[in-house]
């Protein structure tokens, strides 16, 4: 297991275990749950993740994977 920094809705960042061979995918799912997972989008350093992309692993509590609901506004990075 890696611990990964993750900030949801603007709320505060904070840290996941998860495998270190996970996708934004399988963290989504971590944290929203199977149900909701399809609702929210990850960007890091101000790129979108796609949900197959690796879990980036050199993540702090200041440069967090950050997770957007869709429709929320304009997308960062973009």
């Amino acid at each position: 297991m890696v611990k990964v920094w993750v900030q949801c809705d603007k709320n505060t960042s904070e840290k996941i275990k998860i495998g270190p061979d996970s996708d934004i995918d399988d963290l989504k799912q971590k944290i929203f749950g199977k149900a909701d997972k399809g609702k929210y989008q990850a960007t890091y350093k101000g790129h979108v993740l796609r949900p197959s992309a690796k879990v980036p692993q050199d993540t702090t509590d200041e440069t967090s994977i950050i997770f957007s609901k869709i429709g929320d506004g304009p997308t960062p990075g973009l």
